[in-house]
């Protein structure tokens, strides 16, 4: 038996989760496959999108799988079925890191072309949709399943076969973090403290004293004395490398935890939940977010108040 077939059985059989055939080192539907095994539409057209809602049987399995070399989908929705596309390795192991206590970091994970594919049971109805770092996919969809060629020749493997594939009640409790759309309130609303070291006694930051003489002189003072924990006084000790915060960019639920992480010793910092919507940052460029300012502004001034 190949190993795509007994991907197939193992999902279907054992799992109760779909699969349809996509052609060999493509994301698209084996359409030939699908005619062949009956699976039409009203037009004589082939169609995947039954799947979604009937398993294939043993006899259809054998006839897409077990002749031809033939990539596997794994159909999204069943009994809940999530995964959690992480289109970077360095964000999955942040995330990891940063929600190490939840259950599901340890869920069943393929590795894809760039990052990795976590696989959850959600027992909350979930929509499709993108959530900071992470795309969520759900019912209406499909993922290329270990065992699977990439267009780019890159083989999706499984971190480990023999791993559960975990079950949590919301997807809040799977990512850690409220899956909220992004919003940015004003810095009057943020949560986050400002360093005694750093208040100025000018009503505007723009009141301050010129720039320091050298502005990578200055860039180098600033990133020396100021440190992004210090903006967070009460997020506590850092797991490891990174620390847990509320966002100062978006409102969460607290209930779900902290989507804000800062890496102490990297001095980098960004979000879970807004993902590309702030990107990665350094102390110089959360502090211009923040107050609504220039990088340039913002180097004069935690400049002269460190200087």
């Amino acid at each position: 038996m190949n190993a795509i077939l007994a991907q197939a059985l193992w999902w279907v059989m054992t799992m109760g989760v779909a699969v349809i055939p996509l052609g060999w080192r493509t994301k698209e539907p084996d359409y030939k496959g699908l005619r062949a095994s009956g699976d039409v539409n009203e037009y004589g057209s082939a169609e995947w999108r039954g799947y979604m809602d009937k398993l294939p049987t043993l006899d259809t399995l054998n006839r897409w799988f077990g002749l031809f070399r033939t990539n596997l989908g794994v159909v999204m929705g069943w009994n809940g079925l999530v995964v959690l596309d992480f289109d970077d390795l360095d964000a999955y192991d942040c995330w990891r890191e940063v929600f190490a206590h939840l259950p599901s970091v340890d869920s069943y994970t393929v590795r894809s072309r760039r990052g990795a594919h976590v696989y959850v049971f959600v027992d909350e109805p979930v929509t499709a949709s993108h959530a900071g770092v992470v795309d969520i996919k759900h019912y209406g969809g499909y993922v290329l399943g270990a065992g699977s060629l990439h267009p780019s020749g890159v083989l999706y493997q499984a971190v480990d076969a023999a791993c559960p594939i975990v079950r949590a009640p919301t997807l809040a409790d799977v990512l850690g973090y409220a899956p909220d759309p992004p919003r940015f309130p004003p810095a009057a609303e943020s949560a986050t403290v400002l360093p005694a070291a750093l208040r100025s006694p000018f009503a505007s930051p723009w009141a301050e004293a010129a720039a320091p003489a050298g502005v990578s002189d200055a860039v180098a003072l600033v990133k020396e004395k100021v440190r992004l924990e210090d903006f967070f006084p009460s997020a506590g000790a850092p797991r490891g490398r990174y620390l847990r915060a509320q966002c100062p960019f978006r409102e969460h639920q607290a209930i779900h935890g902290d989507a804000f992480w800062i890496d102490v010793e990297n001095q980098r910092c960004g979000c879970h939940g807004c993902g590309d919507a702030l990107g990665r940052m350094d102390v110089i460029d959360f502090y211009a977010r923040l107050h609504g300012m220039s990088v340039s502004d913002t180097i004069r001034e935690l400049a002269r108040r460190v200087g």
